[in-house]
């Protein structure tokens, strides 16, 4: 009985060490696993607004077109028929050579004394990147979301689609003469959009007409509006992964 039981403790050792060995084969080299740590990546990113609407601009970099000339400020108008698409229209740049979005923008009601719908932007990894603001618009697609595309090429992701319409109408605060001091004091004089980038982006001043005292830039046409450098504004941001 004794050599029966030394027998079969001998093969249960052999049998022991050829599994360990063949585990072991396939285990990595570096097992167990190693505890230093993988260098981060780093993605940049570039996302540019351009305008939203027709490429015949109403009146130039202001902050409200009712005075001659207008303050100073970053909006532009642009000729736009009432009940028009109002589109968003962007590109889209990564570092990493992905197609991948960047981000969502999401729809939203943003009405004050004027008619307005306001996409606000959040990128990938949950982080807003502001806001980009359409005035004397309004949208039937409130509380919607939609990527934003984005690709490593050198041309980016060109987007667009529509995301509300023009108005044929204001609200009575933004179409009346508020000081009785005659006509172009409204902030609404007709259908068209009143486009602004939130605090956070850069404004392309370059690119488009500055208003002087009697001209507003009412009529300037710039066919180039939806390429790259027409930019109505830009942000850059980085992620660390």
């Amino acid at each position: 009985m004794s050599r029966i039981l030394s027998g079969m403790f001998v093969r249960a050792v052999v049998l022991s060490a050829v599994l360990g060995a063949a585990v072991g084969a396939m285990l990595p080299a570096s097992w167990p696993p190693s505890t230093v740590r993988v260098k981060a990546a780093t993605v940049h990113v570039l996302l540019q607004v351009h305008p939203g609407a027709t490429p015949t601009m109403n009146c130039g970099w202001h902050s409200a077109c009712n005075a001659d000339p207008p303050p100073y400020g970053s909006a532009l108008d642009w000729a736009n028929s009432g009940g028009a698409y109002v589109n968003w229209r962007s590109y889209g740049y990564r570092s990493d050579d992905l197609h991948v979005p960047l981000g969502t923008g999401t729809i939203n009601s943003a009405n004050n004394t004027c008619k307005a719908i306001q996409v606000d932007i959040v990128d990938a990894y949950g982080a807003a990147r502001g806001a980009q603001k359409y005035v004397h618009s309004e949208s039937a697609w409130a509380g919607a979301s939609f990527s934003i595309l984005a690709n490593g090429t050198a041309y980016g992701a060109w987007h667009a689609g529509a995301i509300g319409t023009t108005s044929s109408a204001e609200l009575t605060a933004c179409s009346t003469d508020p000081d009785g001091s005659g006509p172009g004091q409204p902030l609404w004089y007709g259908a068209h959009l009143h486009q602004e980038p939130s605090s956070g982006w850069t404004v392309n001043y370059g690119a488009y007409c500055t208003p002087v005292y009697g001209d507003d830039c009412e009529g300037d046409y710039f066919p180039n509006y939806i390429t790259p450098g027409y930019q109505h504004a830009y942000r850059y941001w980085a992620w660390v992964l």
